[in-house]
């Protein structure tokens, strides 16, 4: 699937223009819901409303927020009816409250009630008719990317077994290195002779070569890849192909080197003045939108465990570059849950766990209080999850790498908490990481608001953790 890179996050070409015609149906919506509105006059629409057009395109910014945060533009997402229905449904809910907020503070972008009710009808009716054409485009092989692998081995094999389709490409085949076990299926061997991988790209119409063979140190093509790539094809490292299509860092892949010469990790004065920005702004607003929530749950706890039962969880957490602090959290388990004082991993079904406790974990209410951790500094809003000093000891010496995800602040939600079910041993640590460190890479503006949007769609829908 042809993929674009703005302000280093990789973007689906068909995904993007999906929300650009999307856009375009939501702003015409409200014209159109006015036009029925007041029958057509529009002389009485200028007069009573106002001009449409910043008003449109106010309800098509925000309501597309919305839609984007119920997961309507992820790649892996449900074709089912039902299932966009009810996403379609939640989503424009979300944007119904995102503008009532905006016209709080800027009244002039009202449009009316029954303008917007009318215009939410449409869409609800227009979108379900789009999306279905929509998928059978991206799922015709006419629209996806040729791709050859040069190798044949393990490396290779891996990288098949991992396509779907939504990865919007099509083999041709595998090219084996010289002594290369080839461990793909026999159809997809491709034997080329030296000089010749040019010309076998340019018939079979091939657009992108994956390298994945298992070693790069003897009978490499690098010219035949150089003429390959001057010729206009794509040539990407099997890491890389990863990072740009799942949104990790391979872990069985990766080796120093990559890191070290890879585009990323940004730490400049001016991302991390925007970040802070980001974290204060967000959580500010956070916190007064969420009190009443906060007020309620604190009750709720007192109602279950009595009034001398603690309201909050202190607990000692790693944050950036492995200073401890101590995050703030609604207690959600039983008092005496580490009666013997030995740290113990949180399960999905963890008996220690009280009545209250599991709603609130579940709807993500627990963490709220982490929003004071933000204020002061200690965490950011986006970032990998903080864990236990315990933990991360026996973690850094089991799992290669798992140090480097210290070199950012730790956040309430993060990219592996939005990607990665939940988990609660060293092989979901392995898995995390790899998020983990994709965001320690490519962290930025963009990827944080678009983490933090996805987070709705976490919490309604019981993804991630």
């Amino acid at each position: 699937m042809p993929k674009i890179r703005i302000f280093k996050q990789y973007v689906h070409v068909p995904y993007a223009l999906l929300a650009l015609a999307e856009s375009v149906l939501l702003f015409g919506a409200l014209y159109l819901a006015a036009s029925v509105r007041f029958l057509g006059d529009f002389s009485a629409i200028e007069q009573y409303v106002g001009p449409l057009l910043p008003r449109a395109a106010a309800f098509a910014v925000v309501m597309l927020i919305g839609l984007s945060s119920m997961g309507l533009y992820h790649v892996h997402q449900e074709t089912r009816f039902r299932s966009l229905f009810l996403r379609l449904a939640l989503g424009l809910g979300l944007g119904w409250l995102g503008l009532a907020f905006l016209y709080y503070a800027v009244p002039d972008l009202y449009a009316g009630r029954g303008i917007l009710a009318i215009a939410v009808l449409i869409t609800l009716m227009l979108v379900p008719l789009i999306r279905p054409v929509f998928y059978r485009l991206i799922d015709d092989s006419t629209f996806k990317q040729k791709a050859l692998i040069l190798g044949a081995g393990k490396n290779a094999h891996s990288l098949v077994n991992q396509l779907d389709n939504a990865s919007g490409l099509v083999v041709v085949g595998c090219v084996p290195s010289e002594g290369e076990d080839p461990q793909v299926t026999e159809e997809l061997v491709k034997n080329i002779p030296a000089g010749g991988l040019r010309q076998f790209c340019a018939r079979a119409k091939v657009e992108e070569i994956i390298v994945a063979a298992d070693d790069r140190r003897s009978s490499f093509p690098m010219k035949d890849l150089l003429e390959c790539k001057l010729s206009g094809m794509r040539i990407v490292e099997q890491m890389s192909y990863f990072e740009r299509e799942q949104g990790r860092v391979r872990l069985d892949l990766l080796y120093p080197g990559w890191l070290v010469f890879c585009d990323g990790c940004n730490r400049s004065a001016v991302r991390m003045a925007t970040k802070r920005t980001f974290d204060v702004v967000v959580s500010s607003l956070l916190l007064v939108a969420s009190l009443p929530i906060m007020l309620a749950t604190a009750v709720a706890i007192r109602l279950e465990d009595g009034l001398r039962a603690p309201l909050l969880y202190r607990q000692r957490r790693i944050g950036e570059a492995g200073e401890v602090f101590e995050v703030l959290k609604f207690r959600s388990m039983s008092v005496d849950a580490e009666k013997d004082g030995k740290a113990k991993w949180a399960s999905k079904n963890d008996s220690r766990v009280t009545r209250v406790g599991s709603f609130i974990r579940k709807t993500r209410i627990d963490e709220l209080p982490q929003i004071f951790n933000v204020l002061r500094g200690d965490m950011s809003f986006v970032g990998p999850r903080p864990e236990r000093p315990e933990f991360v000891e026996t973690l850094e010496k089991d799992i290669p790498y798992y140090a480097e995800r210290h070199f950012v602040k730790p956040g309430i939600t993060g990219w592996a908490q939005i990607k990665y079910p939940y988990g609660a041993s060293i092989e979901d640590a392995k898995a995390k990481l790899e998020f983990d460190l994709y965001y320690v890479k490519n962290n930025s503006l963009l990827l944080d608001l678009y983490v933090l949007i996805s987070t709705a769609e976490v919490v309604l829908f019981g993804k991630g953790q």
